[in-house]
């Protein structure tokens, strides 16, 4: 298997307000990447989250999430290696979540989380402003989801979900 371990964030910063970004880097981020499959960035404090998938390939439980802090202003922010903090290793359940793909903040600033591998989306509540790593308060196990890839939250607070059976099957039949 396959040990992805040059995994990095690139950032293409805006040049104007119609959208345009710059055709070159602005900053790259790579501490604590593995196997990126999501990011999002969190409301209010703008913090940048980021899931490892599977974390390095062939070893059981590495996935994880982690965080950089945000540095300047919400309107300017400013991201850097030196500012990330890991959020939790997967493995560290009672119940395993094996791997993360898609991230998403809803309008409570509760992170929610897809597992292709757990079949499964988990939300860690937020409390007072932070993310809690230590539980989640809320988890999705229907036999309806077979690989949940991507997760988003609109503005009424309904979640969904991007699925799918990598031999075939029921998504989309």
């Amino acid at each position: 298997p396959s040990v992805f371990q040059n995994s990095r964030i690139v950032r293409y910063a805006s040049v104007n307000q119609s959208g345009d970004v710059a055709a070159t880097t602005s900053a790259v981020l790579t501490a604590g990447l593995f196997d990126i499959a999501g990011c999002a960035f969190q409301p209010g404090t703008g913090d940048f989250w980021v899931a490892n998938g599977q974390g390095a390939e062939g070893q059981p439980g590495a996935s994880s999430i982690v965080r950089f802090l945000r540095g300047g202003t919400l309107a300017s922010p400013s991201f850097g290696d030196i500012n990330r903090q890991d959020f939790l290793p997967l493995r560290n359940f009672t119940l395993p979540f094996p791997s993360v793909n898609g991230l998403a903040f809803d309008k409570a600033g509760n992170l929610w989380a897809a597992s292709n591998e757990g079949h499964e989306i988990r939300m860690f509540p937020n409390q007072g402003g932070g993310v809690i790593s230590s539980t989640h308060a809320f988890s999705i196990m229907n036999p309806e989801i077979y690989r949940p890839y991507a997760v988003a939250v609109d503005d009424a607070g309904n979640l969904y979900v991007s699925d799918v059976q990598v031999n075939g099957g029921i998504p989309g039949s």
